[in-house]
């Protein structure tokens, strides 16, 4: 989800969102000892397919080496009036205990993952 550590809503514009919905994922990836550089899969949710290109250009600024595989899918809407959201499959994300390949979400809330302060 494209908010910040307060939970409110980051950004109006769907590259905005996209670009908070990314760094959310990126500080959470490297909590978890990965990084986008990782990412093989991810897929993201849209509000409204105007928006797409827009969208598209934030998303690619993040993955300047390699796109992962993804999937975009169409919603009617999302939590707190979010634009987009995305979830991200990374087989390096690893927590303690946990196995290696780990679906990470920005959604996820903050309470869930030890060490998110920013």
């Amino acid at each position: 989800m494209p908010t910040g550590l307060d939970g409110a809503l980051v950004g109006k514009s769907i590259g905005e969102q996209t670009d908070q919905v990314m760094r959310n994922l990126s500080r959470v990836l490297e909590l978890v000892g990965s990084s986008l550089d990782d990412v093989v899969m991810t897929r993201a949710y849209l509000v409204d397919w105007d928006e797409y290109a827009a969208f598209n250009t934030a998303y690619e600024r993040w993955f300047p080496a390699r796109l992962p595989s993804r999937t975009c899918v169409g919603t009617p809407g999302l939590a707190a009036g979010a634009r987009a959201s995305r979830s991200t499959s990374s087989p390096g994300a690893r927590a303690a205990g946990q196995p290696s390949s780990r679906a990470v979400s920005a959604g996820q809330s903050t309470g869930s993952w030890p060490g998110i302060t920013g």
